[in-house]
């Protein structure tokens, strides 16, 4: 071999040797199970990959495993413990929902769910943050990329976080806290109202293209025989007071309007006991594990509760309000 030809491989090791290493590295701990050859215990790794995205720890395992009961939408969504509703209903739900999802997340992964099996039953939480036209977040459509590109896995950089947080999980012993509210419960309060809560409504925009959407998705449940559900959550009443603050009560109605003209509703947000009470509220968004339980029931099982339920059989909502709790 000619020394010029050894020279330039030898520069060639030299320059691709360190991205050898990194992928051997990614591929060994493999953070999101993408391989599934990683040794690193499966419970340390849902510790931190799945808190850094949701959506590729929960996708990729849908792939392998897929149901055809699916939950969607945002951390409320998550609540809802899918053993509870198999307790209740004698049907295991898959929870395909994100932390801080959006709706074009939900509606994406009702895609990628329907092409993989054919859906029973479909259940989408939101409420006016998210039936949002400024609210784009997408973690969808990165991981799609990945199912046919394994070097997209491999250069991903929430991928190569989570390898470097495991990795150094396992050599101090200490696993890192990911997501947990910073301060007390009355500051985070305070900020959510103040701060979160102006992030999306003083940017609302009508949610044109999630209406038409939400529409294609109601004529494929129709079409296939899909049960889809809709469930409005309770927000405290501070939070909804917000709605009146930036004069969105126009718009509120009109989701609830949308909702009802594609599938069952169950509206928790609205004056109720419920809402006004704090101590069914971690902050003005999440409710206590207690209301998630009722919620199940009431969703699942039909039981009395704080609760409007609104459909096709019954456009106009005023009429459409079936039981007000207790």
């Amino acid at each position: 071999m000619p020394d010029d030809v050894k020279r330039f491989l030898r520069k060639t090791m030299l320059l691709l040797g360190p991205f050898l290493l990194f992928g051997v590295f990614v591929i060994t701990v493999d953070p999101f199970n993408y391989f599934q050859l990683s040794p690193v215990n499966e419970d340390l790794k849902k510790e931190i990959s799945f808190k850094l995205n949701y959506a590729m720890w929960k996708m990729y395992k849908f792939d392998r495993d897929p149901a055809p009961h699916i939950l969607l939408g945002d951390s409320r969504m998550m609540e809802l413990r899918s053993d509870e509703i198999r307790e209740i209903s004698g049907k295991s739900y898959y929870n395909f929902a994100y932390g801080g999802g959006s709706l074009k997340e939900a509606i994406a992964t009702y895609d990628f769910a329907a092409a993989r099996i054919p859906l029973k039953h479909v259940v989408i939480g939101l409420d006016l943050n998210s039936y949002n036209g400024s609210d784009l977040k997408d973690r969808v459509s990165e991981v799609l990329g990945t199912f046919d590109n394994p070097f997209l896995y491999l250069t991903n950089n929430t991928v190569a976080i989570a390898a470097w947080k495991i990795f150094k999980s396992l050599l101090t012993g200490e696993v890192e806290k990911i997501g947990q509210p910073i301060g007390d419960k009355e500051a985070f309060w305070h900020q959510q109202l103040e701060i979160t809560a102006k992030v999306y409504f003083a940017n609302y925009r009508d949610p044109v293209e999630y209406r038409k959407q939400l529409q294609r998705v109601a004529e494929e449940c129709r079409r296939n025989g899909t049960e889809l559900t809709f469930i409005i959550f309770p927000s405290h009443k501070d939070l909804m007071d917000k709605i009146h603050k930036y004069e969105l009560e126009t718009q509120d109605r009109a989701m609830r309007e949308d909702l009802a003209s594609l599938g069952t509703v169950y509206d928790f947000a609205w004056d109720s006991p419920l809402t006004r009470d704090r101590k069914n509220f971690k902050d003005p968004y999440h409710f206590t594990d207690n209301i998630a339980r009722d919620i199940i029931g009431v969703v699942w099982a039909g039981r009395d509760g704080f609760v409007r339920v609104y459909g096709e059989s019954a456009p106009d909502l005023q009429a459409a309000v079936s039981h007000e709790g207790p």
